[in-house]
This record gives structure tokens, sequence and C-alpha cells, in this order.
């Protein structure tokens, strides 16, 4: 309701708004932008339900038992807000105001009309995209937390560094030429810096554990990458604070988690796939990527706006 003055008078002018509301989560539906999302060399999108045995198996993505429901969701408008080049989206796609998604040689659908179809299926594409991106703080006081040290795991093998439950702290961070980090507790790690895996460096989480991983600059992921041996994305969670301009992910091993960045360009490439949600900037899926959305996802954060239109 807006109060406004008319010759000395007040006066009321009603609108009628209808609000779509979603859970927060790390990302509704599995792909959300402010810009840009580019689905690039046969990239394709779907979804799964870890927490769901007809869903998946024993909590892992199963091509047999794939689902229709993912979101590709961008507040851009204009010509190209979503481009598809030849990817394929098991589900929809959703826009800003007047936006347009590129569609090429691509489709957007069900299960059924993307086995023959090309195209948009009729009903599987909006545009009124009104997403809330809520900036990134730090997890805590940077200097109050622990400096990782190194450590022997269960399997009694040396690890260049242990995080147990708790607050860790470090700069830019290195992970490459055999270095490993191993995650056994309900850890939060706060990175002031870059921080990159490369080559035969890794990140283990070992069953049980989670990780949340806080990253104040650069973050890149190549070679091993890391490996969530918990196999469910909730256990691992990676936030770009607002000072996070870039995320990239390559690794040879599957991502089984959630990145939040909403101030970085993501992008994720590479046939190890990816399982959970991405939030960021920009989105790029190419090279033949294979992301499924974990629905199991949905229902966690607060409720913030999806869209709104007038009636």
């Amino acid at each position: 309701m807006i109060l406004g003055t008319v010759s000395g008078s007040p006066t009321f002018v009603s609108r009628t708004v209808r609000v779509t509301t979603i859970r927060q989560g790390s990302s509704p539906g599995g792909i959300n932008a402010k810009g840009h999302i580019v689905f690039s060399g046969g990239a394709y999108f779907d979804s799964f339900d870890s927490s769901d045995p007809n869903g998946s198996t024993n909590g892992k993505y199963d091509l047999a038992k794939r689902k229709a429901n993912a979101k590709a969701v961008t507040n851009l408008g204009g010509g190209g807000a979503i481009s598809m080049g030849n990817g394929t989206v098991f589900g929809s796609v959703n826009t800003g105001p007047d936006g347009k998604v590129a569609i090429g040689g691509g489709a957007v659908g069900d299960l059924a009309w993307n086995a023959s179809q090309s195209g948009i299926q009729p009903g599987h594409e909006k545009n009124d995209a009104n997403l809330q991106f809520d900036d990134v703080t730090e997890p805590f006081l940077y200097g109050s937390g622990f400096t990782p040290v190194p450590g022997l795991g269960l399997d009694g093998l040396l690890y260049t560094w242990v995080l147990g439950s708790g607050n860790y702290q470090m700069g830019t961070v290195t992970i490459s030429g055999g270095r490993t980090m191993l995650v056994t507790g309900d850890a939060t790690l706060y990175v002031n810096g870059n921080f990159s895996t490369s080559g035969s460096g890794v990140i283990y989480i070992a069953p049980g554990a989670s990780l949340k991983l806080y990253i104040a600059g650069t973050g890149s992921f190549s070679g091993n990458g890391i490996v969530n041996q918990t196999g469910l994305a909730k256990n691992l969670s990676i936030y770009g604070l607002n000072s996070s301009h870039s995320f990239a992910y390559s690794g040879t091993s599957a991502f089984i988690g959630t990145v939040y960045a909403p101030h970085a360009d993501f992008k994720f490439s590479g046939g190890a796939g990816a399982f959970g949600t991405f939030s960021g900037e920009t989105v790029t899926i190419s090279g033949g990527a294979h992301v499924a959305y974990d629905e199991d996802l949905k229902e966690t954060g607060d409720f913030v706006v999806e869209s709104w239109n007038e009636i």
C-alpha cells in the first residue's frame, strides 16, 4: 500500500500482488544466478532425491531413477539470459521480466519431451524470476579459529591437515603435489584468501563428517578436487564471501555438495559430474558436464521471494 498526498489530503493507492516463496536452501531448483546461465558442449541438468529410494540408490544419483525437477533460474532479463547451446534441462527455466532463452539445439522439458523433442516444452518456461541473494558474511572473526595441523587418519596415513569439529582458519591455501586435507568432524574452515586444489592434491570428507568452507578470494578446484565420502551434498557447503568473484570446478572427482557465491562467476566443466546446487553471479556449465540437483536440499533455509506478479 502506498501513501500519497493530493491537495493536502491523504490518499491511498492499493495494489494486489501474488508472491511466490521458496525455501532458500543453497540454490532452490539447482542453478540460480543474478546474471547469465550458459550450457555448452552438450551439458545436461536433471534432478534426483538422495532421501528417496525411488529417486536414488543408497542416496546416490541413479540414471534409471532420475527426475525432471531441475530449475535454472536467473533474475536477468533481455536476450540470452539463459543460453542452452545444445544442452538439455530436465525440468524448467525461469528468467527475469522480458528475459529470453537462447535455445539453439537444446531442449527443456520433462523426461518424455527430452527423449524425442528439442526446444522448450509448453509450461516449462517462465519470465517472473525475482530471487533474493543474501550476502555471505564471515562465519567467525578471523583470528579466533584453530589453525589446521598435520595428523593421522583412521587409516593410519599421515595427512597434511586434519580438521575435526570446530572453527578453523587459514590464509591462501594451495592443495597440490600430494598434499591432503582430511575432515573427520563437523568443521567450518574460513580461508581469508584464495583456495585451490590441483594435481594429486585432494580434500577428503570422511563418512559421518561435514565441511563448511568459506572463501574470501578465488576458488579453483582441479586435479583430484574434493572427495565427499559421505555421498551426501548436505555435508559439503562452499560459500564465497562478497570479495569472492571467481569459482571454478574441473576436478576428476565428482562434486557432491553446494556452492553459494552470489558475487562470483561460477564455472563447472568435465566429466566427473556435480550433484547438489549452485548459485552465483553467473553460472556456466560446459564440456558436456552433467549437473544433478539433489531435491533433498529444497527444504533448508528461510523462506525468500522467488517471484512476484501484480494481479
